[in-house]
């Protein structure tokens, strides 16, 4: 799930020419290059930190255990209760201009008590870092493996998550994308969240 509002991007050494060429080369079966530049991320985020999601506070906020926000990235909300399964993400002219966060976890996902329910964390993030674009990549239930619960209410109904309301005001579905609006209100203020089409591509 990406969130248009503040996320990472790692630089490279690639020059425009290079890339094109280095393109050329994977289009043309060598895959080499493009398993060296998977290498060079992965040995980078290995060196980085994750010890704030894998102490104890923010075990049971995390829906996998092996997806955690580096500790130089990740975002950070306001309170003694921080933690939430997400990171900052630069955008082109802009550092943390995006927001990458995982599907949130909904309270019939805790019954065995491993987890905690993220929708409140969730929405709070949304409001705190007002974001005003929320893109989801998954459906809610992909390969019948729960990805996401369903954070936002039904059409014209209201939801309270802590100090924080949300309306759908409108949604528009096809079989390739779901588009909808929603309000969200707080301490009489509202803002609009829009949800562009996402196309349900699955995994």
């Amino acid at each position: 799930m990406a969130l248009a509002a503040h996320a990472e991007a790692v630089q490279t050494e690639h020059t425009v020419d290079r890339f094109l060429d280095d393109l050329r080369k994977v289009r043309n079966g060598n895959d080499a290059v493009l398993l060296e530049e998977f290498d060079i991320l992965e040995a980078r985020d290995a060196a980085r930190s994750k010890n704030c999601s894998a102490a104890e506070k923010g075990r049971a906020r995390n829906r996998f255990v092996d997806i955690l926000p580096n500790d130089d990235t990740r975002v950070i909300l306001r309170g003694p209760d921080d933690y939430i399964n997400a990171s900052l993400i630069d955008g082109y002219n802009n550092a943390g201009q995006f927001i990458a966060t995982q599907g949130p976890v909904g309270p019939e996902e805790v019954g065995d008590g491993r987890k905690e329910s993220t929708v409140h964390d969730f929405w709070r993030m949304i409001w705190e870092k007002n974001v005003q674009s929320v893109l989801m990549l998954t459906d809610c239930v992909e390969n019948m493996r729960q990805r996401c619960t369903q954070y936002w209410p039904a059409l014209g109904e209201m939801r309270r998550f802590g100090d924080i309301e949300v309306d759908l005001i409108s949604e528009s579905v096809d079989p390739v994308c779901t588009h909808r609006e929603l309000d969200i209100r707080k301490d009489g203020e509202t803002r609009q969240v829009s949800e562009p089409p996402n196309l349900n591509s699955g995994e």
